[in-house]
């Protein structure tokens, strides 16, 4: 494999990923451009054929919900941005007719139902398996829990109206996209999913097939009462017209976001006959609205110290309407960015939004004068350059302090606790650090939020139930630059499995350890001794790091995927009480792979195949475990 390919490769799955959790970092644009080079270099990259973003990494986010399998694969369309890319495509499938429907900028989203009963809501994830968030999707507008005799699937965007994000939840959260995708994904149901509604755009009926396109959503409408994605029947003169109209006219008046059409072939029969390439079908195309871009002055930069002390440039702009938003700042990343670019006061630059809701400097039409700071904003400490960025040394700044109880609260899944409760707790000299957090009181709660009783110990509940942490969780949430939960998984794989030890470990052995080296060694320790009086802190606080059950399951590694009958989490829980391991993704060395059909061929499956890992079905894994509901009371 090329190094050209290793990159793109690269860069795809970041992108993927961004975008499908309501944080794109490209535009559409440039997005097909390295989908397109990397198709041409390396056809059958799994970058390519991906779609959507895998749920099977080891991160602390991604573990939080429960991964569901999709009853039908969801892809995605193949991205046009120019008419004659469109009527190239539409003149090689040959047909007639077809529909045009919005392409709805929210988030994806399958439900499943069993006669009438909605039996799941999953993510888009990577196609095969998505994330299950029923919880929060069976509070929203425009879903049932039952929904009269049907058994099958509706696909489906979650958004967020315009004008209800703005009446509701415009001081929360950036933006409506935004918004949708964190609310829809959290844990516990949030007070603001009642206010997101779904469209619906596909249906899949075990009772009825469907010869057109068109009379799928006809059958949402007028057979399931629900509100369905706008849609028209259209010639292949009349769909270049009506993009003219949404891209001119009708997308300003619309209260929900889109960032272009989606063209179908209306007949199925053909739609299948063309079938599909990279995952993507032939019979379907996304026509991408071009990004309005215009200039403006870059009036001046601030350097803004983040969660490890990393300083991000921030561009303030002379006020710009940028596709109906006034755009006043935009992110301009790194201090190499700045540089290259010369984008310093004074300088004329071409703004943009990226994907419709970034702000982003595509170019610099006119450089200004560049000054790189040399002392950190918030302590004027020195500043040191580490790789692109620019570093704040002083491990007491201020801005540190905010990132490192921020990223705490990140890494053991406190909800409900803020940024802005976080900022006026440390104002105010309620919190110093982390450990702070745990002496808390509902009163203190009430009186900086001004929340009520309830409000206030929903919080401090939160706060409690992240006072037992797994040793690799406590030492990855300390926010120790550079290294984080899978050194410290290692740590305890190799016998390092309480506190002291950890802290009396020495880089010379601790670089020997797969994956680590010498450099993560040194700065674990280096992180250590800073932090070794938080660490002595929280534990005087009460928080419980949990230490590695050794049991009958002890060696064994167990990863959980698609829908088991038995709770998951009541699976993972039984599965540590015994002393075995959880995994999130399938890698060398996992014992068993647990998925409803143990013979089926999901992208994990054939994984597991390749590493020689055991797949099983759940009555297999409950023979195995010697699974019981007495003693899992008796256990956990």
């Amino acid at each position: 494999m090329s190094a050209r390919v290793k990159k793109l490769e690269k860069l795809l799955k970041t992108a993927q990923t961004a975008y499908y959790t309501g944080t794109p970092i490209m535009s559409d644009a440039e997005y097909d451009a390295l989908f397109d080079e990397l198709t041409t270099l390396d056809p059958k990259n799994k970058a390519i054929t991906a779609v959507g973003y895998s749920h099977s990494t080891d991160s602390d986010d991604d573990a939080r919900l429960t991964k569901a399998r999709h009853k039908i694969p969801m892809g995605s369309q193949k991205k046009v941005n120019t008419k004659e890319d469109f009527v190239k495509w539409a003149k090689k499938t040959r047909a007639k007719t077809f529909v045009i429907q919005e392409k709805l900028d929210g988030i994806s989203v399958e439900l499943i139902y069993e006669l009438g009963a909605l039996k799941a809501a999953i993510t888009r994830g990577d196609g095969d398996y998505g994330e299950d968030i029923t919880h929060n999707v069976q509070h929203m507008k425009n879903v049932y829990k039952h929904l009269k005799a049907f058994t099958g699937s509706l696909r489906a965007e979650i958004i967020f109206e315009n004008s209800v994000f703005q009446e509701h939840a415009a001081g929360e959260y950036v933006n409506a996209r935004n918004a949708a995708a964190g609310i829809a994904r959290k844990k516990t149901t949030n007070k603001f999913a009642k206010h997101l509604s779904l469209i619906y755009y596909d249906v899949i009926d075990d009772n009825n097939t469907f010869e057109k396109e068109y009379d799928k959503v006809q059958y949402i409408q007028k057979n399931l009462m629900l509100r369905a994605v706008f849609t028209k029947r259209v010639t292949l003169e009349n769909a270049l017209k009506w993009y003219v109209h949404y891209a001119v006219k009708k997308r300003v008046s619309i209260d929900h976001d889109i960032d272009g059409l989606v063209y179908k072939v209306n007949n199925i029969g053909r739609q299948d006959r063309l079938g599909v390439i990279n995952g993507r079908p032939r019979g379907q195309i996304a026509w991408k609205f071009a990004a309005e871009m215009r200039e403006t002055v870059l009036e001046g930069i601030t350097w803004e110290v983040g969660l490890t002390g990393r300083i991000t440039p921030v561009a303030h702009l002379k006020p710009v309407q940028v596709g109906g938003v006034t755009i006043t700042k935009a992110s301009m990343h790194t201090a190499k960015n700045v540089r290259n670019m010369g984008a310093g006061p004074g300088a004329k630059v071409l703004v943009s939004r990226r994907n419709d809701v970034i702000p982003y400097i595509e170019k610099v039409l006119i450089p200004g004068v560049v000054t790189i700071p040399d002392k950190c904003p918030i302590c004027s400490d020195t500043l040191i350059e580490d790789g692109e960025y620019l570093m704040c040394a002083n491990p007491d700044c201020d801005g540190k302090q905010q990132g490192d109880i921020k990223k705490w609260i990140r890494v053991t899944g406190m909800e409900f606790v803020g940024d802005s409760f976080v900022n006026k707790a440390i104002d105010k000299g309620i919190l110093i650090d982390a450990a702070d957090l745990y002496t808390l009181t509902s009163k203190t709660i009430q009186v900086l939020e001004n929340h009520k009783e309830g409000s206030a110990k929903r919080i401090l509940r939160s706060i409690n139930r992240a006072r037992e942490i797994s040793l690799p969780k406590f030492f990855a949430a300390l926010n120790i630059p550079g290294v984080g939960t899978s050194v410290f998984t290692a740590l305890e794989k190799a016998g390092y499995d309480t506190v002291e030890k950890v802290l009396r470990a020495r880089p010379c052995n601790v670089a020997t350890l797969d994956g680590i080296g010498s450099k993560t060694a040194e700065a674990a320790q280096v992180g250590l001794v800073l932090k070794e009086a938080l660490i002595r802190k929280l534990l005087d606080n009460g928080v419980v790091v949990k230490s590695k059950t050794v049991g009958k399951l002890t060696g064994m590694s167990f990863c959980f995927t698609g829908q088991i009958s038995l709770k998951r989490e009541v699976a993972m829980k039984y599965v540590e009480s015994l002393g075995g391991e959880i995994k999130t993704s399938v890698s060398k060395g996992l014992t068993y792979l647990v998925q409803s059909n143990p013979k089926s061929l999901s992208s994990k499956s054939r994984k597991a195949q390749k590493y020689g890992t055991k797949v099983i079905g759940e009555k297999e894994f409950i023979k195995i475990v010697d699974f019981s509901y007495k003693k899992m009371r008796e256990l956990v």
